[in-house]
C-alpha cells in the first residue's frame, strides 16, 4: 500500500505490506489479562457514574449533625452554647424559640410568624413574614451539615445483601458516592493525598 507524506513520516516507510499493518500499529498497546481490565472497567465507571441522591437522606438520619451559626444562637436554642443538633431537636428547639411569648421580637398569629425589626433575624433573613410550614425550608438554608454515623444500609433496613456487611468498602463507596453529588454536603473525599 503506498503511503502519503504524513503516514511515511508516521511510519517511517513509504510502503506498508498489509500483514504488517496489524504489527506496526499496535507496539504502543499494553496487552492486559482478565484481572488489569475488570479493575480498569471499574475505574472508568467509577469516574463516568453520576447519581442524584434523595436530598433529605441527610435530614431523615438520627445521626446526621448540623451546626447552627452563633448569630442565631438564644439560650432557647443553646442551653450549654452547644451548636451542633441533630435535625429534629435543632427543629423543635428552633420552633420553641420562635414561639416563646419572652421574645417579643418574633410575634406569631395563627400560623403565620412576623420578624420585628429588633429581632436577631432582622439582618439575616431577607423577609419579614414566614408560614410555620416554612421552618424546615429556613432551617436547611441557615444551617450546615456536618456529618453522620449511619450508613445507607443502617437508614435502609429492607436494603439487605447476604455478601455484603455494613463495613466493607463497597458501603463506604456507595456512601462517598452519595455525599459527593449531595449539593447540600461539603465533598471530603475518603482517600487524602499530601
Amino acid at each position: 500500500m503506498a503511503l502519503d507524506d504524513d503516514l511515511k513520516l508516521c511510519f517511517n516507510t513509504d510502503t506498508i505490506y498489509l500483514p504488517d499493518l496489524y504489527h506496526l500499529c499496535t507496539p504502543h498497546v499494553n496487552i492486559v489479562n482478565d484481572a488489569q481490565t475488570f479493575l480498569l472497567k471499574n475505574n472508568l465507571i467509577k469516574n463516568d457514574i453520576f447519581i442524584q441522591p434523595p436530598l433529605d437522606i441527610i435530614y431523615n438520619d438520627p445521626s446526621s449533625q448540623f451546626w447552627i451559626p452563633q448569630e442565631l444562637i438564644n439560650p432557647y436554642i443553646c442551653e450549654k452554647k452547644e451548636s451542633v443538633f441533630k435535625w429534629d431537636n435543632l427543629y423543635s428547639k428552633f420552633l420553641q424559640f420562635i414561639s416563646s411569648p419572652d421574645d417579643s421580637s418574633v410575634r406569631m398569629e395563627n400560623s403565620m410568624f412576623y420578624i420585628g425589626d429588633d429581632s436577631i433575624f432582622a439582618n439575616k433573613f431577607n423577609f419579614k413574614q414566614f408560614h410555620k410550614n416554612q421552618i424546615h425550608d429556613i432551617l436547611k438554608k441557615t444551617v450546615k451539615f456536618l456529618g453522620k454515623s449511619n450508613t445507607i444500609l443502617t437508614l435502609c433496613p429492607d436494603l439487605k445483601f447476604s455478601h455484603i456487611r455494613t463495613q466493607d468498602p463497597v458501603v463506604y463507596w456507595i456512601e462517598e458516592i452519595i455525599m459527593q453529588y449531595n449539593h447540600l454536603t461539603p465533598y471530603v473525599p475518603s482517600n487524602i493525598y499530601l
